[in-house]
C-alpha cells in the first residue's frame, strides 16, 4: 500500500494542512481509532501464546484405574525420560505396556492412544480440546503461521483496494470481516474450522489496521509524523501488556476468545466518525468531497476557511505493486525493506511467541516483555531524532545478531539468564522494527 504522497504537489500538500491545521481535534480522533485498532490487533497476534499454553499432560488411565491418584498413576504407568537439564521426568507421550510388572527397565512403551492435562491453572485450551500433544504438537505453530498468511495476503490485497476505492471503505471491510470471525472463532467445532477463522481474523484485522496507518499519515503534518508513528505503537505496547492479565482472570479459551474480539465492536462503531483521506479524494478527481472533508476538519480544529478551491488535479495512474521494481533505485530499495522486514518479523515474532519457553511463568514474562515495549519506544524516537534512521538500524541489527547468538552457550540449567537475555532481545529488535516503521 502506498499514501498518495506521490499524487500531489509539495505546494498542495502545504496548503492543505495550512487550510486543516496539522495536528489538531479532527486528527487525535484518527490517532484514538488507530491506537485503539492496534491495540486490539495486538491481543490477536499473540494469543496463541494462551490459547495453546505449555501445559502438562499424560497417558489417560483406563476406567478401572480412575480410583487412583494422578501421582499414584504415573508412578505405575509412566516411564521416566531424560529432561534437557538431565534431571528424570514422567513421559509425556509413552505409557508402559504392562504397567503391572514390577520389572519396569524390562518393560517396553507404546504410544499414548489418549491424554489427561493439567488444568489446575488453565480450565481448558485448545491443546486439551483436540489433543494437540505429542506427534499433533507441532499443529499449533502451523495455526500462527497460517494466521500470519492472513495477515500477509491481506497486505497485497487491502492495499491495493484502499488506493482504488479509498481508506474508509476498506477499514470498514476489515472490521467486519474480523468481527464475525473473531466471535464466530469462540465457537469452533474443529481444529480446521478454528484455523480457518484464525486466517480471517487475521486478513480483516490487517486490512483495518494498516489502511489506518495510510490514513493516519496522510492527514498529519511531516512534523508529527514521526512522534505520532512512534505514539501510535504505544497501543500495541498497551495490548501486551494488559493481554497477560486478561488470560488471567479469564482461563477458558473460548471465554478468552470472546473477550479480545469485544474491542472490534468499538471500532466498527466508531468507524461512522472516520473521515475519508481528502488526500485520496483529491487525488482521485473528487474535489467536492474533499472539500467537504477539509471544511469539516478545520471546523473541527478551530480553522476559519473562507472560499477554499483546490483545483481538481489530474489523475494519475495508479501505482500497483509491480512499480516497486520497475526502476534499479526503487528496486534496490524495495529488496532492502522486504529483506529487513523479514528479518525483523522473524526474529520479533519468534521471541514473542515463545515467552512460554523462558522458564519462570509465563504470564510474568509475557507481562515483562510488554512493560519494556515502553522504554523501546522512547528509545526508538530519540534515536530517529538525534541519531537517524539508516545509522541506528544498521547499528541495533548488528547489536540484535550478536545478542542472539549469545543465548546459544547459555545453560538450560540457567534458565532466569535466558530469560534475562530473550527479553533484551525483545527490545533490540523491537527498537529497530519502529526505526524501519516510522
Amino acid at each position: 500500500m502506498k499514501t498518495d504522497e506521490n499524487y500531489m504537489r509539495q505546494e498542495d500538500t502545504k496548503e492543505l494542512f495550512d487550510v486543516i491545521g496539522y495536528f489538531g481535534s479532527w486528527q487525535r480522533r484518527i490517532f484514538f481509532i488507530a491506537f485503539i485498532s492496534l491495540m486490539a490487533h495486538c491481543w490477536h497476534v499473540l494469543a496463541m501464546l494462551f490459547l495453546a499454553p505449555n501445559i502438562d499432560h499424560w497417558c489417560q488411565r483406563p476406567t478401572t484405574y480412575s480410583n487412583i491418584s494422578t501421582d499414584q498413576w504415573k508412578d505405575l504407568a509412566i516411564p521416566r525420560v531424560q529432561s534437557k537439564n538431565d534431571s528424570g521426568i514422567y513421559s509425556s507421550c509413552l505409557v508402559y505396556k504392562n504397567f503391572t510388572s514390577h520389572m519396569k527397565e524390562e518393560n517396553s512403551t507404546t504410544a499414548c492412544a489418549s491424554w489427561e492435562y493439567d488444568n489446575s491453572f488453565y480450565t481448558s485450551t485448545i491443546i486439551d480440546e483436540w489433543d494437540l500433544v505429542c506427534e499433533n504438537d507441532w499443529l499449533p505453530s502451523m495455526s500462527t503461521s497460517l494466521y500470519m498468511g492472513g495477515f500477509m495476503t491481506s497486505v497485497f490485497i487491502s492495499g491495493q483496494l484502499s488506493d482504488r476505492y479509498g481508506r474508509r471503505p476498506i477499514i470498514l471491510f476489515g472490521g467486519i470481516i474480523f468481527l464475525a470471525s473473531g466471535f464466530a472463532c469462540a465457537f469452533s467445532t474443529s481444529f480446521l474450522m478454528f484455523n480457518i477463522l484464525r486466517f480471517l481474523v487475521a486478513f480483516g484485522a490487517s486490512g483495518t489496521v494498516l489502511t489506518i496507518i495510510i490514513l493516519l499519515l496522510e492527514v498529519i503534518g511531516p512534523e508529527y509524523r514521526s512522534i505520532l508513528g512512534i505514539c501510535y505503537q504505544f497501543g500495541w505496547a498497551l495490548g501486551y501488556t494488559i493481554l497477560p492479565g486478561v488470560a488471567f482472570l479469564v482461563k477458558k479459551w473460548r471465554h478468552f476468545q470472546l473477550i479480545i474480539s469485544v474491542p472490534w465492536i468499538l471500532l466498527c462503531s466508531i468507524w461512522w466518525f472516520l473521515p475519508e483521506s481528502p488526500r485520496w479524494l483529491l487525488s482521485h478527481g473528487k474535489v467536492k468531497l474533499a472539500e467537504k472533508e477539509i471544511r469539516n476538519a478545520a471546523r473541527v480544529n478551530g480553522k476559519i476557511v473562507s472560499n477554499w478551491q483546490e483545483e481538481e488535479m489530474k489523475r494519475n495512474r495508479q501505482a500497483t505493486f509491480l512499480d516497486l521494481f520497475k526502476t534499479p533505485n526503487m528496486r534496490k530499495k524495495s529488496l532492502n525493506n522486504f529483506l529487513f522486514w523479514f528479518v525483523n518479523a522473524f526474529t520479533y515474532y519468534g521471541l514473542s511467541l515463545h515467552t512460554n519457553d523462558m522458564g519462570g511463568n509465563p504470564l510474568i514474562n509475557f507481562f515483562i516483555a510488554g512493560t519494556l515495549e515502553f522504554p523501546a519506544n522512547i528509545i526508538g524516537f530519540i534515536l530517529i531524532k538525534h541519531v537517524g534512521r539508516r545509522i541506528s538500524l544498521m547499528a541495533l541489527m548488528v547489536v540484535g545478531g550478536v545478542a542472539c547468538l549469545l543465548t546459544v552457550p547459555v545453560s538450560d540449567s540457567k534458565p532466569f539468564f535466558l530469560s534475562l537475555i530473550s527479553l533484551l532481545l525483545f527490545r533490540f529488535w523491537t527498537i529497530r522494527c519502529l526505526l524501519h516503521i516510522v
